[in-house]
This record gives C-alpha cells, structure tokens and sequence, in this order.
C-alpha cells in the first residue's frame, strides 16, 4: 500500500492550536483509523516544529527516526502540522522543494503528497494577529500600522506547482462558526467515532477592543515581558467591571470603512481562489458580522484612571496591613 502524507501547513489565526491539540489528545483514534499524527515530535502538545527545524538543518537522521516511527506504527497515513510552512520564511519554490525531497527521501511519493492550508477573511486576519501582538508582543501601533499584505494565492499557487492543484487542500476558516475540527478531519480522511476528547476552539484568549486599547497604551511604558501577562490578566480583572453592555458586544477593531477597505484590496486575489479552488464558489462573506467599535481617547483615559486607582487601593490595603 502506498504511503500517503498529509501536510497541514497553516495558516497561522485559522484555528491551528484546536487542530493541533485535538490531534495530539487524539492521536490513538487517529492511529486506529490509520492516520499516525507523531506526538514524539510535537512541541509544547500540538505543533510538529521539530519537523520544520529539522528541514532547515537537512537532518536526515531526524527523518529516518521520523520514518522508522512511522512504520513501526503499521499506518498507512502520516500527518504533520505546522503553521510555520505558511509563514514568510517558507513561502517560496526553494523551501517548498527542500521539504518534499525530505519526504521523498523516506519513501513519499509527489501523487501520494497533499498539503491541508486554511484561509481567514483578511480583516479577521487582521484582528486576530493583532490581539496577539499587542497581548504578547509589546505591539504600540494601531490596527492598521502593522497590516501587512497577506496573498494567500501565493503559497497556495506554490505547492499547486509541486504536487498539483489537486492535492492541495484549501478550506475556509470562519471565527463566525462552523467545526474547523469537522472539516480538518474530512480532509484527512478520519470518521468522527464520538469518543474524541472534546477541546474548546477558542484556545486563545482574544480581548474586547477596548482592553486591547488599554494594553497598547500601556506597552508604551516598555513593561517587561515577564510581567506582561500578569498586567494584562490585571487589566482585564478592572475592566471587566466597568465595561458597558456595548463595549463587550461582537465588535471590530476595523471601523465599517476600513473593513470596506481590506476586502476591496484583496477582492481579486480571493475571486483567483475562489476560481481555482473552490470551483468558483464564494470563500468569504461581504457582511460585516462584528460592530465598528469607536473608542475615545476619553474612554480610554477614564479606564486608565480607574486601573491606576485600583492599583493605589491596593498598594494602601497592603501598607496598612503591614503596619
């Protein structure tokens, strides 16, 4: 029986952690369906970035370790993921071509090679790539300051050219609903049995715009990383009590303008896809489905004022208690 990989390749903010981790929590029910998911090789319970280092260094014994494993698991399938594939420093023919030779040298052939890629509409790209960088990254710039271009065609059109259209797997991602898990394992060929252990899918913490706000503002003070998750934990702890019904609604970091913007710059780069993978079907919705959030710089000074005075409150209960 030939040997058929699968190459789950991104992109990252379209759900790769849920699908990592239920791959990794699952991968004996993966196995019994004969779809070996390697967790040996897995960083941190998910991703296989060992894999992708391994190309990098061309470490052929990682990859004989990888295929003795392999084999000795009696599958017929082998899965790798890893959202680094999709990453700038990946996208292009010479690092694409390194990484199949790699395969090819362990006995997978180009026909028996797909790749799995999902796509985001691009301001919800925008939005979700933005939380984490202003979260964990210290980011101080607006939304639209840091909005890189983002052609999904290109990648797509780069493993097109190696192992056909075909094989390559292009799936919409929709924070808006809809079971990634579902839709990864139908494109893996695995049968839902029910017994899977159930993971939430929103496994990264995402804040409502204004606390967003509040912690870029405060990454301008420089505040050292080790102390940045326990400030934006704080954060959300104070404005979690004085935000209004509206300010925790479904909304944008996009005003309705520049969401209008986004879509329009890449309108003829999604009709490409949708032509060519998705049989010229409609891959993202025009509705805007979030509500433009308007945030003052007087909302934002005012939530300022009261996390300072929580912050004196309780450096005061402290002082007296110690007295």
């Amino acid at each position: 029986m030939a040997k058929k990989l699968y190459l789950h390749i991104g992109n990252p903010k379209t759900g790769t952690t849920a699908i990592q981790r239920f791959c990794y929590e699952n991968h004996t029910l993966l196995k019994d369906q004969n779809i070996f998911y390697p967790i040996r090789y897995c960083h941190e319970s998910g991703p296989h970035y060992e894999v992708t280092w391994a190309i990098d260094e061309n470490n052929q014994s990682f990859f004989q370790s990888l295929l003795a494993e392999f084999e000795s698991s009696r599958c017929s399938s082998l899965l790798i993921s890893s959202e680094m594939f999709s990453t700038p420093r990946y996208q292009s023919s010479l690092s694409v071509s390194k990484t199949l030779r790699m395969f090819r040298d362990i006995g997978f052939k180009l026909p028996d090679i797909h790749s799995i890629l999902y796509i985001r509409r691009q301001d919800e790209y925008y939005e979700s790539i933005y939380n984490e960088r202003v979260k964990n990254h210290g980011l101080t710039k607006r939304i639209m300051e840091t909005a890189a271009p983002l052609d999904y065609s290109f990648i797509l059109g780069i493993w097109s050219e190696f192992i056909g259209v075909n094989n390559v797997k292009c799936l919409q991602y929709s924070s808006g609903g809809g079971s990634i898990i579902g839709s990864f394992c139908d494109a893996i060929g695995y049968q839902i049995t029910g017994n899977e252990k159930k993971l939430g899918l929103d496994v990264n913490l995402k804040m409502y715009p204004l606390e967003l706000e509040i912690i870029r503002n405060l990454n301008k003070c420089r505040i050292p990383m080790n102390s940045r998750n326990e400030l934006n934990e704080y954060v959300r702890n104070v404005v979690g009590l004085v935000l209004t019904e509206s300010e925790k609604g479904n909304m944008s970091l996009l005003s309705e303008a520049e969401q209008k913007e986004v879509l329009a710059r890449y309108s003829m780069i999604n009709d490409y896809i949708s032509n060519k993978y998705f049989s010229g079907n409609a891959i993202f919705s025009d509705k805007h489905t979030k509500t433009s959030s308007v945030i003052s710089e007087e909302r934002v000074i005012e939530i300022m004022s009261q996390i300072i005075t929580h912050l004196w409150q309780e450096r005061s209960t402290l002082i007296k208690a110690g007295e």
